[in-house]
């Protein structure tokens, strides 16, 4: 009997990739290589065909995209951040390109520390803190950043998403979330 359902094709399987383009995350517009939270991923293709599932583990870029376009993008800062990635990808290397922030050009390293994410953005929406990682939930207009921390203070990763993880009411609950939503609007 045949199966009703066509083989999963790697969208990004015929993508030929630019070796010279810019990797830039920027952090204060919410998008990767110039493709914006919500848009097509189509210019995304100035990355390659990807490993597996948009998985760069050899850019430390991964994404995910849905019908209305580019829904989330993580970049890894430290090779820490391979719980980010799927298991099957093997190895993962840190993000070698640039991290927009503040409207200054940051190393993902140097950037993503607590102290110069408030610098940048004042205090988080959220601050959850477990066994094994501290994560900062910064909160924009539609999309939300986060920032992973281990413990003692080392980067791990960066993910930018929209809608924002913490605009679901059992997200927060879950984390324990105990402010309001939406937060205040900064301006």
């Amino acid at each position: 009997m045949a199966s009703d359902k066509s083989p999963v094709i790697n969208p990004t399987a015929y993508w030929e990739g630019d070796p010279h383009a810019q990797l830039v995350a920027d952090l204060d517009t919410g998008s990767l290589c110039n493709v914006h939270l919500g848009c097509d991923i189509a210019d995304l293709s100035v990355l390659g065909p990807s490993a597996r599932d948009y998985a760069y583990p050899n850019k430390g870029i991964i994404f995910d995209a849905d019908e209305s376009g580019l829904s989330w993008f993580g970049i890894a800062v430290t090779r820490l951040a391979v719980d980010l990635f799927p298991p099957a990808v093997g190895h993962v290397t840190p993000f070698a390109g640039t991290v927009r922030a503040g409207r200054r050009d940051w190393y993902a390293r140097e950037f993503a520390s607590e102290r110069i994410c408030r610098e940048i953005w004042g205090d988080p929406y959220w601050r959850d803190v477990d066994d094994q990682e501290l994560l900062l939930f910064f909160e924009f207009s539609g999309w939300e950043l986060q920032i992973e921390l281990a413990l003692d203070g080392t980067p791990k990763a960066l993910i930018a998403q929209a809608p924002p993880l913490m605009a679901d009411e059992e997200q927060r609950a879950t984390y324990g979330v105990t402010k309001p939503w939406p937060p205040p609007d900064p301006s």
